[in-house]
Parts: C-alpha cells; structure tokens; sequence
C-alpha cells in the first residue's frame, strides 16, 4: 500500500528503456540538488588553493591568469554538476524535470507535468 509506483519511460533520444520508482528519483533529485549548491560555494574553499596551484604551475608571474585559470576550472566544475541537475528526466513524463538548480525539494515539481514531491506515506512525520 505505501509502495511508489513503477515507471517506465524512454530517456533521452536512446530507445532504452528505463524503469525508475517516485522515490528514488526524489532521492536522487535531492542528491543533485545538493551536489550543485555545494559546487556553487566551492569557489569559497576551492579558490585560494586553486589559485596556488596554478600560480606555480603557469610560467607567467601575472597573477591575474592564475586568477581566471582558477575561476574557469571552478566554473567547469559548477557547470556541470548543474547540467547533471537539470538534465534529471521526470519519473513521469520523461522530460527534463528542473530548470535550474536552486530550488527547494518540499517546493519542487516538474516544469512540464507538475508532479511534485510527496513525503512518504510510510516515514514518520518531521517535528
């Protein structure tokens, strides 16, 4: 009775086939989530050592090329943990679920079919 739904869908432009259940995409979306806000304050602890790095590494004694060096593999990295987010495939429609990164998971629901996140029927209230 408090089990989620089988789905099947086709993702992507492959012909394979996919089976995912509510939960575990909502586990995953979150996992995603998570992943590309922590990237976007890694600028924060990854920059100073970036920097570094390739002040020692790139022959030139400006520091500005290091700078932007860094700012680029920062960039990079964000980039693609929020494209990995955004490229999530709804477990119902098959399209893409999300159009940016930001967002809150009690909040969320899919931009083309509007299925949103439902807590489970089997977890205990949050106090």
């Amino acid at each position: 009775m408090g089990r989620a739904p089988v789905v099947m869908g086709v993702q992507g432009n492959s012909s394979q086939v996919y089976i995912m259940r509510a939960e575990s995409f909502w586990v995953e979306a979150r996992q995603r989530r998570n992943h590309a806000l922590l990237a976007s304050f890694g600028w924060f602890v990854a920059g100073t050592p970036l920097w570094r790095l390739y002040s020692l590494v790139l022959p030139s004694d400006d520091s500005a090329m290091a700078i932007a060096a860094a700012l680029v593999t920062w960039g990079a990295c964000w980039s693609s943990m929020s494209l990995r987010l955004t490229s999530l495939r709804c477990f119902r429609c098959g399209e893409r679920a999300f159009d940016n990164p930001y967002f809150s998971i009690a909040e969320a629901k899919c931009k083309h079919c509007g299925v949103r996140h439902a807590p489970s029927l089997d977890s205990p209230p949050r106090r």
